[in-house]
């Protein structure tokens, strides 16, 4: 037994803040208006149990109140066998997600989706068994009372979740085909292995195992191998050698033709000093006077540069100063002005003549310079080249490069006759190692030959047990499927036994016995693929029986809550577990209020005799509120639903 406690609503459907008790035992009138929010009570508890809702709404969107607008946080407590659980979830909020507690103590999963299951499993009750034992309503039931009768064959197929047959029954179609599939597959991979096989089989009777070449003279042929290379590396140690004295000799006599060049310029170079004049002076002392000289034709040149523009200055007449540039308090005379150019032109022509004195003396000097220069190099030279013919060693005796030569050639001669012999030794030696990797490349091409047939044999014994075996699974799941059939219509047909059993006991309550009603069935098709039948309602009125559809509005409606009830008392007979709250929501439909005294009675002791002991009641009629335990008044104004206790 599932006994529900209190369920919290914060910003659910058209709530804004409530908690219920759901565990006031008696019965509770939950009155209002359509659309006042008297149903969401029991959306809430349904999906925080299941994670789904009467009307089929999941998302936030559409769960949360639309004028709040700030998501919801929704609980619910109830206990299973004495364990206290708590599931809540809080959604568009602050620590958002599926919240889910045994004893105080956290289950949740790594998941919301893992944490919904684990909810599922302690409950051990599917949300279509707990809609079944826990809520009756006039949706429930409309089509089994007001369809024709087909629907009504479907209604009852959903009501009973015999919709799982169907489920098994697709499932083993399904199975089938693949199953079908699979063997036509297999044979098909069957029938082109053989043909691969044989032809394997073909292939290696034209192939002969391959014979294995000599590799005895592989270690002979290595060891006069190694013998010819420490002779070749002997006579090539003689070849280097001698090529080296042979540079070396023929380094000293391009020293020796060097010497003798070096002579005949220092011969030459003695003639050319001895017809050049050796200066008198020191050739740095005559580069310090040259650099005087230059000096003071410099400082004269600025002299007479500086006189031309004084004379300019006095011949403008002005009172700037011809002497020192300055500017005079007073104006200068002219013929003041005339003395002092005169003067500055003499002084001008003595800069001038000490200019061209210094200019000739300049001349003198740099001359004298350049022929000290070409007697100092000419002697440089000469030194240098004396000094040069100090250095090299002319007692060396020069040896016989010719005789060298001679032997470095017989030396050479020798050691390509090595070369050679050691290259045919190793093209024999390559020929046996290509041979022996032919040798490999063809036994691994027979040896993959062999395996492939090896391994095609037993692939083809494992094909054949498969096809086997799939035809015996391909039988089991062909009586599977007719025990799945045979079983839908079972149930269908105990569903119905116990569906007249309890509906000829409510009625017969709700009636006084005027009047009862029966299921009936018969088969849809002779067709064995259409196993769904057809279900009626037949009314016996003073035992005359008359079809549903013309019953008159007030004994359908009593027979309509008559087939809630049946089903209701059905289904916990089938259910394993029941829930201590019992809602029914708008069952009453059109009775008036003579009909609904004269049932409630009725209605409510045939509730109690399976064991709820909270039953609520929703109906937007006005039904008498001395029935009832509890009333609670819902109402809604702006979008907000509020609950009044009494």
């Amino acid at each position: 037994m599932i006994y529900l406690k209190t369920l919290k609503l914060d910003g659910w459907l058209s709530y804004d803040k409530v908690e219920i008790n759901l565990d006031e035992p008696g019965i509770t009138y939950i009155k209002g208006k359509l659309g006042a929010g008297k149903s969401a009570l029991l959306e809430a508890v349904l999906y925080l149990l299941f994670g789904k809702t009467i009307r089929k709404k999941s998302t936030v969107k559409d769960l949360a109140n639309k004028v709040l607008a700030n998501g919801y946080d929704i609980s619910l407590t109830f206990f299973v066998n004495s364990n206290r659980y708590k599931v809540r979830e809080v959604r568009d909020r602050p620590k958002k997600g599926l919240y889910f507690y045994k004893n105080g103590k956290d289950q949740r999963g790594k998941k919301d989706p893992e944490t919904r299951q684990i909810i599922i499993k302690e409950l051990q009750m599917s949300a279509e068994d707990f809609k079944s034992v826990a809520f009756l309503g006039q949706r429930q039931t409309q089509m089994l009372v007001d369809g024709d009768e087909a629907e009504r064959a479907v209604a009852l197929v959903d009501v009973f979740g015999l919709g799982k047959y169907d489920d098994l029954i697709e499932r083993c179609l399904q199975d089938v085909k693949n199953l079908t599939d699979r063997k036509k597959e297999t044979a098909t991979k069957l029938k082109e292995l053989k043909q691969t096989w044989q032809s394997l089989k073909d292939n290696l009777k034209s192939i002969a195992e391959p014979t294995k070449p000599d590799h005895s003279l592989l270690p002979k042929l290595a060891t006069k191998i190694e013998n010819i290379e420490t002779e070749t590396a002997a006579f090539q140690c003689k070849v280097d050698r001698a090529n080296k004295i042979i540079g070396e000799a023929s380094a000293i006599a391009r020293q020796q033709d060097h010497v003798k060049e070096i002579k005949q310029q220092i011969a030459t170079l003695k003639t050319k000093l001895s017809k050049l004049d050796k200066p008198d002076d020191d050739f740095r002392e005559l580069e310090r006077e040259v650099r005087d000289l230059q000096q003071q034709q410099a400082e004269l040149q600025s002299q007479v540069t500086k006189a031309s523009k004084r004379i300019e200055a006095a011949l403008s007449a002005g009172n700037t100063c011809p002497v020192n540039n300055e500017t005079c308090p007073v104006s200068i005379p002219r013929k003041y002005s005339k003395s002092i150019v005169i003067n500055l032109k003499s002084e001008k022509v003595k800069a001038k003549e000490d200019l061209d004195s210094i200019a000739g003396a300049l001349m003198d000097k740099t001359e004298a310079l350049d022929r000290a220069k070409v007697y100092c190099s000419a002697r440089y030279d000469l030194e240098s080249r004396q000094a040069m013919i100090k250095k090299f060693n002319l007692d060396k005796d020069t040896p016989d490069v010719t005789t060298l030569e001679r032997e470095r050639d017989q030396h050479q001669a020798k050691v390509n006759e090595l070369r050679s012999s050691a290259t045919k030794l190793n093209s024999k030696r390559n020929e046996i190692f290509t041979a022996l990797a032919v040798y490999e490349k063809q036994w691994e091409a027979y040896r993959s030959i062999r395996n492939t047939l090896a391994r095609d044999r037993d692939l083809a014994k494992s094909l054949k047990a498969k096809l086997e075996k799939d035809s015996v699974d391909l039988q089991y799941l062909s009586g599977a499927l007719a025990v799945f059939k045979k079983m839908k219509l079972y149930k269908i047909d105990l569903v119905l036994q116990l569906l007249n059993k309890h509906l000829k006991e409510v009625l017969g309550r709700i009636s006084d016995g005027e009047y009862k009603a029966e299921f009936t069935s018969q088969r849809a098709s002779s067709d064995k693929k259409k196993v769904l039948d057809k279900i009626g309602i037949m009314v016996y009125d003073s035992y005359k029986a008359i079809p549903i559809e013309l019953c008159s509005g007030g004994q359908a409606t009593e027979v309509g809550l008559a087939v809630l009830l049946s089903v209701w008392k059905t289904a916990n007979s089938i259910s394993q577990k029941g829930v201590s709250s019992l809602w029914l929501d708008e069952v009453f439909g059109p009775l008036d209020e003579e009909v609904v005294n004269r049932v409630f009675d009725s209605v409510i002791n045939i509730v109690k005799e399976l064991g709820p002991t909270s039953v609520k009641v929703i109906s937007h009629s006005d039904l008498d509120t001395r029935l009832f335990d509890h009333v609670w008044t819902v109402t809604r104004k702006n979008g907000i639903s509020k609950i009044k206790f009494a």
